[in-house]
C-alpha cells in the first residue's frame, strides 16, 4: 500500500516540487477588496503583494472539512493511505478540519500537526517525501516527524505587527517595548505557535542576531520572504557564506503574508 502525502499551500511547495516529492497540495482561501481568491503554488501567485503594500487588509479561510473529505477519498479510492500535514493547529483551524475530516475514513487517514508554518512545514514535508520513497512504514514516518517537530526552528521580522494583532496570532504585550524604543522585533515560530524572541536595530543588527541561533549542525536551511527580497536576500547570502548545508530561497505565499504583513523574511533551519 502506498502512502499518499497531503498538505496545504502555507507550505510553499513549488509547483515541481509537489509533482516530485508526490504531496498534494490543498488550496487556502483569502479575501481581499470584496474578492476571494484562492492560493497556489510558490511564485504563483502574482498580483496581491502591492495590494497588501497599498494597506489593504485580507482575512484568510482554512481548509474546510468537506474540501479534505473530497482529497482524501480520492486518493483512499486509489489503495493509498494517507499522511496530512497542514499547517499549525496553533495558527489555523485547518488542523482541526483535517481531523474531522479523517474521522471518517476509518484509520486510513492519519493527520499529524505539523506545529509549523511556510518553510518550516516545507522541510517537514520534503523528509517525509524522502522516507515515503525509501518505503518506510506509516509508523516510522510518523514517529520521525514528531522527533523533527522540535529540530526546526523559524526566526523572522515581520512586515507588519498590525497585522499580526489583528489576526490574534501573537501577544503584542509581549513587543510593546521593542515598540516604544523604535527597534525592530524579532519572532518566533516554536512548536507551532508564534512569539517574541529578540529585537535588532538595522538590517545588520537583525541578521547577526538571527544567524547566530542558526545551529551549526543544520542540515538545511531555507530563507522565507514575501516582499522584503534585498533583506532576504543579504541573509541568503551571509548563510552560503558560513554554512556548508543546502540553502534555498522560498517564496512565502499571501495567506502568511496577510498574517505576517508584506515585507516579512525569515530563517528556517532542520537541526
Amino acid at each position: 500500500m502506498m502512502i499518499a502525502l497531503v498538505s496545504d499551500t502555507s507550505a510553499c511547495l513549488t509547483r515541481q516540487e509537489a509533482e516530485e516529492w508526490g504531496v498534494t497540495c490543498i488550496p487556502l482561501h483569502y479575501h481581499l477588496q470584496g474578492n476571494e481568491y484562492e492560493e497556489t503554488f510558490s511564485g504563483e501567485n502574482r498580483g496581491i503583494l502591492p495590494i497588501l503594500r497599498a494597506g489593504e487588509r485580507g482575512r484568510t479561510v482554512p481548509v474546510s472539512a468537506e474540501r479534505f473529505g473530497q482529497v482524501f477519498s480520492a486518493l483512499c479510492e486509489g489503495g493509498n493511505s494517507v499522511l496530512c500535514l497542514p499547517l499549525s493547529s496553533h495558527l489555523s483551524r485547518t488542523y482541526a478540519n483535517a481531523c474531522e475530516a479523517a474521522s471518517r475514513f476509518e484509520g486510513k487517514v492519519t493527520v499529524l500537526d505539523s506545529l509549523a508554518a511556510g518553510a518550516q512545514l516545507k522541510l517537514l514535508l520534503e523528509r517525509a517525501a524522502q522516507r515515503i520513497r525509501e518505503e518506510k512504514s506509516l509508523t516510522e514516518i510518523v514517529d520521525e516527524l514528531e522527533a523533527l517537530r522540535d529540530r526546526v526552528r523559524t526566526i523572522f521580522v515581520p512586515g507588519s505587527l498590525e497585522a499580526l494583532q489583528c489576526g490574534g496570532l501573537v501577544n503584542m504585550q509581549n513587543l510593546s517595548m521593542s515598540m516604544l524604543l523604535n527597534i525592530k522585533p524579532l519572532l518566533q515560530i516554536w512548536q507551532g505557535e508564534i512569539s517574541g524572541w529578540g529585537a535588532g536595530q538595522g538590517s545588520k543588527d537583525m541578521i547577526r542576531l538571527m544567524l547566530q541561533e542558526v545551529s551549526p549542525r543544520a542540515e538545511k536551511i531555507l530563507i522565507g520572504r514575501y516582499g522584503c527580497s534585498i533583506f532576504a536576500r543579504t541573509l541568503y547570502n551571509e548563510v552560503r557564506k558560513n554554512w556548508i548545508c543546502p540553502c534555498e530561497l522560498v517564496e512565502l505565499g499571501p495567506v502568511l503574508g496577510i498574517h505576517l504583513g508584506s515585507n516579512t523574511a525569515g530563517v528556517s533551519w532542520l537541526a
